[in-house]
């Protein structure tokens, strides 16, 4: 994974761009907008929402960063037109805009936030799920959302977070964990928000590998599938060019 960064200035109105990346796989962006007010904060529009990325994601009010990638592209849309701004709160206009391109080479699928599970009835409890990506790939902040698809009418999901071999916490590495319903072949998501953000204990960091136990239980709460896949934790991602 490599990291590319982006350099913003301001001159009045405009904003001074210093580079237009080609992403490759496993590359992700980092925009470094100027010191600003309080009430100021940098913002990255593409007309596609998120042009290549799976997600942006607003670290303070002055850096943006572009995590995942939506795979190979035509050669004649690889390109992705963005405008960088300055917004002030309750202020109409922008304060200063810039107009900006990043390449898109990558040729790999990559929503890193995101885990797809899949129930196979036909298999035995402990071969019946599979899991992808498996490890998946996450920086303090994230929020994680696993989809479970073909799941029986009633059937549900525990999770089981472990260090050392032992379970941690109720939630594990993350603040908030939820579950809500799905639509089509998804019938349940499951999030975790917030993730590395608090200490483990009262000091101690998050391990580099956190394994994660889950199962899935029928109605009548008889097993019917599970899976101990592992969450990489990349570490928090620099927030400066000295960084």
């Amino acid at each position: 994974m490599a990291e590319q960064r982006v350099n913003i200035t301001q001159t009045g109105s405009q904003l001074i761009i210093d580079s237009s990346p080609a992403v490759k796989d496993g590359d992700w962006v980092l925009w470094q907008f100027p010191e600003m007010l309080d009430n100021q904060f940098g913002f990255v529009f593409f007309q596609n929402r998120f042009g290549p990325f799976h997600s942006l994601r607003s670290l303070g009010n002055t850096v943006v960063v572009g995590k995942g990638n939506v795979g190979s592209v035509p050669p004649d849309s690889a390109s992705y037109d963005y405008t960088a701004m300055i917004l002030q709160t309750e202020v109409a206009d922008p304060i200063a805009t810039g107009a900006g391109t990043i390449t898109n080479q990558a040729t790999r699928e990559d929503t890193s936030p995101e885990v797809l599970v899949a129930y196979n009835p036909d298999l035995p409890p402990s071969q019946a799920i599979t899991v992808t990506p498996d490890p998946v790939s996450l920086n303090p902040g994230d929020t994680a959302t696993w989809y479970f698809s073909n799941l029986p009418d009633g059937a549900f999901a525990n999770f089981l977070f472990k260090l050392d071999g032992m379970p941690s916490s109720r939630n594990g590495p993350f603040v908030n964990f939820y579950a809500v319903g799905g639509s089509g072949p998804v019938t349940l998501r499951a999030s975790g928000t917030g993730f590395a953000v608090a200490p483990l204990g009262e000091i101690q960091a998050w391990p580099a590998k956190i394994i994660y136990y889950f199962e899935i239980r029928n109605q009548d709460g008889v097993l019917i599938g599970s899976h101990e896949p592992v969450i990489d934790n990349l570490g928090v991602p620099p927030t400066s060019p000295e960084s």
